[in-house]
């Protein structure tokens, strides 16, 4: 893994340079979290997951627990697979899955 070019990769989503580029990647994230939330509200109408998880919330701590969990694998804090553990820890604690 080249970490300097993942340090500027993620600079430059976590602060982009212009207002340009803020505006598309705003774009971008609003278009996963919306997914997100799709995916979230088919799961509840078909009774996987509770009515009282909202859609948009729901979907919106879904990405930032793999935006976090992915910045500790760039950053080399964890490997592949502890990546993986992490994301089934923390969205089976957060959703209540156990």
């Amino acid at each position: 893994m080249d970490l300097d070019l993942t340090r500027l990769l993620m600079r430059e989503i976590i602060i982009p340079a212009d207002v340009e580029r803020q505006s598309a990647m705003d774009a971008q994230t609003a278009v996963i979290f919306d997914g997100f939330a799709q995916l979230v509200d088919q799961e509840r109408q078909a009774g996987r997951i509770a009515p009282r998880f909202e859609p948009v919330l729901v979907g919106r701590t879904i990405f930032a627990i793999y935006y976090f969990g992915l910045l500790r694998w760039l950053s080399g804090r964890i490997d592949h697979e502890g990546l993986l553990a992490h994301l089934r820890r923390e969205l089976t604690t957060v959703f209540d899955l156990g």
